[in-house]
């Protein structure tokens, strides 16, 4: 039984995998996790030398995993994962030990993870009322001699009011596809809502995505990591 791994060994674990598969059995799991408004759930997977196990798993360790597999996963070689592949993943997540936690207290292991998993703890459904509200009325409430106009705001930022931004935010979460998780503009473009039209148009879904989307090689020219290095520089990643 795996009882702690280092970080490179984890590392090694997502490498022996090729990245667009990898990225498409994590983000088939975070769907049915969104679909079930469930951020953690325990799953019985097979572990190898032994008779079937459970793990938990969470929105943040897929999260953390696909991150990890974009910046070092081979894009062309390796292996393709099945399902219980990613389980045993989530497992070794479970068992992960940093070089700063190794000499250090159960603490400092308990702080990461609490950090890791802060923006997942709840449902994602439940931060879209809550930033929306946020920008449409916190400014207009009593006791702001100078109410900020928002709405201007967000038009520089992205060329779109609030409204159609979260609009478009919101068709994208539900867009999500069971049997194929992947985003297609023409397939998201192909809706027959007619309330919708106006809104949901390639312009401002290009300028929804421009906003709101990054290429693997931006991501990973960014990080500029080491093969080796542990780093606390890390961003959670919610696939569609």
């Amino acid at each position: 039984m795996t009882t702690s791994i280092t970080f490179d060994e984890f590392v090694t674990l997502v490498r022996q995998y090729t990245l667009t598969p990898t990225a498409i059995q994590l983000s088939k799991l975070s769907y049915d996790f969104d679909k079930k408004q469930i951020s953690v759930a325990e799953m019985e997977f097979d572990d190898p030398g032994m008779l079937k196990r459970k793990t938990y798993v969470a929105q943040h360790m897929l999260a953390f995993i696909s991150y990890q597999a974009i910046l070092r996963s081979n894009d062309y070689r390796g292996k393709v994962p099945s399902h219980n592949d990613i389980l045993l993943l989530c497992n070794r997540y479970g068992c992960l030990v940093t070089e700063t936690e190794a000499d250090n207290t159960p603490l400092g292991m308990l702080v990461r993870i609490s950090q890791e998993q802060l923006p997942f703890q709840e449902i994602g459904y439940y931060h879209f009322a809550r930033g929306y509200y946020l920008l449409k009325e916190i400014s207009k409430r009593d006791g702001y001699s100078a109410p900020v106009d928002l709405e201007r705001i967000f038009q520089e930022w992205c060329g779109l009011n609030i409204d159609e931004f979260y609009l478009i935010a919101w068709c994208l979460n539900c867009a999500g596809r069971e049997d194929d998780p992947t985003f297609s503009k023409s397939w998201f473009l192909a809706h027959e809502i007619s309330d919708l039209k106006g809104v949901l148009t390639e312009e401002n879904l290009d300028k929804f995505l421009l906003k709101n989307s990054t290429s693997i090689k931006q991501l990973r020219d960014e990080n500029d990591l080491p093969p080796k290095k542990w780093t606390q520089r890390r961003v959670g990643i919610r696939i569609i």
